[in-house]
């Protein structure tokens, strides 16, 4: 369950960054994420050691506590699928513009208090400033990740497919849109051992739209290491498109396809390498 390599800390920062990044910087390299997570933390704990409202430390309080609670919950899987990266954790976005505001705002007053008397207009500039900003992330964020949704999937059906196929030993790649799904019914099934999942493959948070079908073998190959298996099950949901360009550039490497499941949007496609003459 836990990924403990680094330790708990380190695994709580790794997901940190997975959840800010989803929030605010979808389309950001992780330098930039990096540079904003370490700005607005700074930031924050020196609001909390050097300031003196109680109430925006209180509320960069509860923030913390929100987070450890949001992330214990999804790693035992009380909460999100037990997957980070997703539409779960979007109350965190009212949460942060409030707290951004509230130590930008504290951080200048503590600045301007020491270098100037006179401080209105440089206070309007700093909030005009402030406000584009997180205006614009948050547009930005509006479009990349939150507008544009899909309908409920019936993974759930999917999975219980799976399962009726006895396919848990069986080598299984999970398309990155059913992560979430996939992973939290696999492990409510009364059939979930610790070995379910020894043969399962998550594919990374990635779209090959508008690429060839080389770029899905070229991973297919470098996650078997050269050596494809005789039998692949595939999962999927919501990019039925891209879904079926991964089935496709398999199946060029000399497999048949059989779709055992298809419903709302979620599939199960069962591809077995045919026999060389």
């Amino acid at each position: 369950m836990f990924d403990w390599n680094g330790g708990l800390f380190h695994d709580m920062i790794q997901n940190f960054k997975t959840v800010f990044k989803w929030n605010w910087q979808s389309g950001f390299s992780d330098v930039a994420t990096n540079i904003c997570i370490s700005v607005i933390c700074i930031a924050t704990l020196f609001v909390l050691i050097a300031g003196k409202n109680i109430i925006i430390k209180i509320f960069a309080v509860v923030n913390i506590f929100t987070w450890l609670i949001y992330y214990f919950s999804v790693r035992i899987n009380l909460y999100a699928y037990g997957s980070f990266g997703n539409r779960y954790h979007l109350f965190f976005i009212p949460m942060w513009i409030i707290l951004y505001f509230a130590v930008g705002i504290n951080l200048y007053q503590m600045m301007a208090d020491r270098l100037y008397k006179k401080k209105s207009a440089f206070q309007i500039c700093c909030a005009m400033i402030g406000f584009c900003l997180i205006f614009g992330f948050s547009f930005f964020s509006w479009n990349k990740s939150i507008k544009y949704n899909w309908d409920k999937q019936n993974i759930r059906g999917a999975v219980e497919a799976w399962y009726a196929q006895n396919a848990e030993m069986s080598n299984t790649i999970v398309y990155y849109a059913a992560d979430s799904g996939f992973s939290y019914y696999v492990k409510t099934n009364d059939r979930y051992t610790e070995q379910t999942e020894n043969n399962v493959i998550y594919t990374p948070w990635h779209r090959y739209k508008n690429q060839r079908q080389e770029a899905y073998i070229d991973y297919v190959k470098s996650v078997y290491q050269d050596s494809l298996p005789d039998e692949i099950y595939i999962i999927g949901s919501q990019i039925s498109d891209d879904f079926d360009v991964l089935v496709s550039a398999i199946i060029s490497e000399g497999y048949s396809r059989e779709d055992l499941f298809s419903s709302n949007d979620a599939y199960l496609v069962r591809l077995t390498k045919t026999v060389e003459e």
